[in-house]
């Protein structure tokens, strides 16, 4: 940390610390922020990013825990979506058994709830509401310390940062659900779709492997 000199007084950690959480929670630039922070553009371009590093390595033991499955990680998607090695998508409706729809109903939920995720993220950190101009090793910084931000706040906060309303909310006797947040309709860039439908035996072999392991919990 700067020491303060006779020109000048240092930035202290808690005004640091204000600026960065300002910086997520609104996504203003550093033109603008300049002005509440009373730090300037160039300062707060080194003191964001550097934060943002504290803010994960002090938090990432405790509210960011790596998963000890030995499956492997995979992005989800429908139907529209090439089968992958690293990318799950459901069964065809012709092709049902109880083992696969188990599958993809679990599959199901699983998008709803990282649809829910990625919606109160946007909601509570408007930083994600347009697209992140820093370079690319401090933006993995920015998205790092909302996903510990989101975490720590899930468990101390969850009434005020999270609540019931939020969340998708399933009626298990009616089959409705009641969706939660979602991101906006602009919000995040569309992935484009599989052109090739055929997928690899290897793809297959890892969706069956989520399909035992759901169908054996």
């Amino acid at each position: 940390m700067k020491q303060d000199t006779h020109l000048r007084l240092s930035i202290s950690p808690h005004e640091r610390l204000i600026a960065t959480l300002r910086y997520l929670a609104t996504g203003h630039t550093y033109e603008d922020l300049k002005f509440s922070t009373v730090i300037s553009a160039q300062a707060l371009g080194h003191i964001i990013p550097e934060t943002c590093s504290a803010i994960y390595s002090t938090l990432r033991k405790n509210y960011l825990k790596k998963s000890v499955s030995p499956l492997p990680f995979v992005f989800i998607g429908n139907e529209a979506f090439a089968l992958r090695t690293d990318f799950l998508k459901p069964f065809s409706q012709k092709t049902l058994n109880t083992e696969r729809r188990i599958f993809n109903y679990r599959l199901s939920r699983a998008r709803r709830i990282i649809e829910n995720v990625f919606g109160i993220l946007v909601a509570r950190f408007r930083i994600f509401h347009t697209p992140i101009n820093l370079k690319l090793e401090n933006t993995e910084k920015v998205v790092m310390a909302c996903c510990v931000l989101h975490n720590f706040l899930r468990r101390k906060r969850i009434e005020y940062y999270m609540p019931l309303a939020t969340l998708d909310q399933e009626n298990f006797e009616t089959g409705e659900t009641v969706m939660g947040l979602r991101p906006g309709e602009h919000t995040l860039l569309n992935l484009e779709r599989g052109q090739n439908r055929r997928a690899a035996q290897m793809a297959k072999n890892v969706r069956d492997t989520y399909m035992n392991y759901f169908n054996n919990e």
